[in-house]
């Protein structure tokens, strides 16, 4: 639509904004076996809350380190020029795009170890957990192959400078054994 930054800002919040109100209507509407009410929202049970805030903080504090070192690496960064700067942007938006699936799929394998420890099986918590690793780094190290394969066209996505290309391609190349790594790990959470 030609509307920039301001557009890619808007589709973020209308998409986020559509998925909300589609997931609070499903759970509201009361269809599914989990369901909620605004009353039930707001009654606490101390233990059960206290046993997520503490699930929650390593999560929380992973986030806030993982920005804050973003933030520091850019001011390093800077002192490399103008390329090293594109480049760290572009990682960005790789690496982005490349946990997206990762999280995906560590967010389902979560809810799913919790259900097995919430019955008290063990086992089959930590079975699920081998799995979800598994299957994390199976896809995910699929799209990595592919982005590897043809890290000279997606570089190009980015800009023509040949400068630019060249040290993308190797940046790829170097993220993929960085986020396969990751992908393992996640799923073993």
């Amino acid at each position: 639509l030609g509307l920039g930054v301001f557009g890619a800002a808007l589709a973020t919040v209308v998409s986020t904004t559509i998925s909300f109100i589609y997931g609070f209507f499903i759970l509201a509407a009361g269809k599914r076996d989990v369901t909620i009410s605004i009353r039930g929202l707001f009654r606490l049970d101390w233990e059960i809350d206290k046993s997520l805030f503490f699930i929650g903080v390593p999560s929380g504090l992973q986030v806030f380190v993982r920005r804050a070192f973003s933030a520091i690496m850019i001011k390093f960064v800077t002192a490399y020029g103008v390329t090293a700067i594109a480049l760290a942007g572009i990682n960005g938006k790789l690496t982005g795009f490349f946990l997206m699936p990762i999280f995906g799929l560590n967010n389902s394998g979560a809810t799913m170890v919790g259900t097995s420890l919430g019955k008290d099986l063990i086992q089959e918590a930590e079975d699920t957990s081998q799995i979800a690793a598994y299957m994390n780094t199976g896809i995910v190290g699929s799209i990595l192959l592919v982005s590897v394969i043809f890290a000279k066209p997606i570089m190009s996505m980015f800009g023509d400078n040949p400068a630019l290309i060249d040290a993308g391609v190797s940046m790829i190349r170097i993220m993929a054994i960085e986020l396969l790594i990751v992908s393992y790990s996640f799923g073993k959470k």
